[in-house]
């Protein structure tokens, strides 16, 4: 949708990307609405004249009654099957859609690129799978009640036009007047909504950031003050819920007023001119006001909330939706071997590269070149924030790469560990083989290289303890061998490595630097980070990066 937009030199419209998947189911679940609509109107006048058939000196002949009392019977029955059939199509077609915007959001989440997650808070993308996607579900199951509330008033109108004739003008002026309020109460909803999603997000962020640091927040008795932070986070989001709440409240009155003071402008200016009064036309027009009594009151003005609060929430997702993703680069490239390599000959070469997260950051690195083959290991040192780590992510592609070229041996595969080591809530078993075939020799040679097998004799269940948010808590030296453990399970090619001995001590550090680094992976092309220089003498080559 976003490559048609720009061909026809218009923005993405997420509305208008529904509208296309889903806009034919809509339709035939308005049918069913219109039938329901209109067998309800039908309904007063047919039992009216059904009525009059028992009235003194009636000119309702027996074949007419016949067929009115069959219509009087059939009418409920039509408008039962309609109606439950339209609550049943758009509670579906809101769950659909629902279900549809958790998926491209999630699908999203995992296309990001570095540069986008840095951006979007946690609290941001749990409110949009709660908040927000659940706003869209409530306008599928309303949306029709806008085209069906103008509808009714317009047949209203039209019926008392024709009876009572310019006397409705007063009235058509204050239904106008009722309209224009309730879009600019649904108007103002829109932009409180709005201002209070964004406080509910930075309340959601601080929290997840307490509860991450809880540790902390206990150690130096800091309770009190983050409370008293979340406290006033939450009281202006607060402020907001309440002066939703009134304005909602005042649109909810209006939309009760409305049929009453509607009936009352008409027959009493009936009353005032002393026109005929029609006992029968009375009935009837009380019954049609009646149901604008309950479009007004829950249909019409839900629908129009909720419209209001769906701009909102789809400007939110398509501002998420449109973020930069990963995307590698058209510079890094897999190349066939040549005839004078083997076909297992490892390589990679980098080649006059610059790279930044950002067109107009003030950080980039400039002019990166060297090359690597299977059995290298290459050492990159440098000072805090020099680009050690950025280097690594332009070699996997996750940074933008502005100029040069980058090229790997075919079939060749990348192995990254992060500085912030990574597990999740299973077992150390688990989190070594990720997935793959548990082979015993492998495993616990991993194990020896990183020097695990030390921690796991300590443990009750050895490596099938449960580590993890149910689990027990690992250091951080233990979380960063249980991150190159894995790595080395998985027997890649190339190894990024982003200093994993910084979180040891010097002598397991020794250790994995001798078992893992040249033990391991001697035959395999290895980068790694570090600030250990009493190992640079085992480097093939060695990268410094300045500021």
């Amino acid at each position: 949708l976003a490559n048609k937009s720009n061909n026809k030199k218009y923005k993405p419209s997420l509305f208008r990307a529904t509208w296309k998947v889903y806009g034919s189911r809509y339709y035939v679940i308005g049918l069913f609405l219109f039938i329901y609509t209109t067998c309800r109107f039908i309904q007063p006048f047919v039992l009216a004249r059904f009525t009059r058939y028992f009235a003194p000196c009636s000119n309702v002949s027996f074949t007419e009654v016949i067929v009115l009392a069959i219509l009087t019977s059939a009418f409920p029955w039509i408008m039962f099957l309609t109606r439950h059939t339209t609550f049943i199509g758009t509670s579906l077609g809101g769950m659909r859609l629902r279900c549809a915007y958790s998926e491209l959001i999630f699908r999203k989440l995992m296309r990001l690129s570095m540069g986008s997650l840095g951006k979007i808070s946690s609290g941001k993308i749990v409110n949009l799978l709660t908040n927000d996607v659940q706003t869209i579900e409530r306008l599928a199951i309303d949306g029709h009640f806008l085209w069906v509330g103008l509808l009714e008033t317009f047949v209203v109108l039209v019926i008392l036009w024709s009876r009572v004739g310019i006397t409705i003008l007063l009235a058509i002026i204050y239904t106008c007047f009722v309209m224009i309020l309730q879009m600019i109460y649904g108007k103002c909803i829109q932009l409180i909504w709005t201002k209070r999603v964004r406080k509910t997000d930075l309340r959601i962020k601080l929290m997840n950031e307490i509860v991450k640091s809880i540790h902390l927040v206990k150690m130096y008795v800091w309770e009190r003050p983050f409370q008293l932070k979340v406290e006033r986070v939450r009281r202006r989001e607060t402020v907001y819920i309440i002066l939703q709440s009134l304005v909602n409240t005042v649109k909810i009155v209006n939309a009760h007023a409305f049929p009453t003071t509607f009936f009352l402008i008409i027959f009493g200016l009936l009353w005032y001119r002393r026109a005929p009064f029609d006992t029968d036309f009375f009935t009837i027009a009380f019954v049609l006001i009646s149901y604008l009594r309950h479009t007004y009151l829950h249909n019409m003005s839900n629908a129009y909330t909720n419209l209001s609060q769906y701009w909102a929430a789809s400007n939110r997702i398509k501002e998420f939706l449109m973020c930069d993703e990963y995307n590698r680069s058209n510079a890094i490239a897999y190349h066939s071997k040549t005839e004078n390599e083997e076909s297992d000959t490892l390589y990679i070469n980098v080649q006059q590269v610059s790279s930044n997260w950002e067109e107009n950051s003030s950080f980039e690195l400039n002019n990166i070149s060297f090359s690597a083959c299977g059995g290298d290991l290459i050492m990159i040192i440098g000072s805090i924030a020099s680009g050690k780590s950025s280097l690594l992510m332009t070699l996997l592609g996750e940074m933008p790469i502005t100029n040069g070229k980058i090229s790997y041996s075919t079939k060749s595969r990348l192995c990254y560990v992060p500085q912030e080591s990574w597990i999740f809530s299973g077992t150390i078993r688990e989190n070594i083989l990720y997935g793959l075939d548990y082979d015993v020799q492998k495993f616990y040679r991993c194990i020896h290289a990183t020097a695990l097998n030390i921690d796991l004799e300590k443990l009750p269940y050895g490596d099938s303890t449960i580590v993890g948010d149910n689990g027990i808590i690992l250091s951080g030296g233990q979380k960063a061998r249980l991150s190159l453990a894995r790595a080395l399970y998985r027997d890649d090619d190339i190894y990024l490595l982003d200093d994993p001995l910084s979180a040891v001590d010097v002598e397991v550090g020794r250790h994995i630097f001798e078992k893992c680094i040249i033990g391991k992976l001697q035959f395999k092309i290895c980068i790694l980070v570090t600030h250990q220089i009493q190992f640079l003498k085992y480097a093939t080559k060695i990268i410094f990066l300045d500021k």
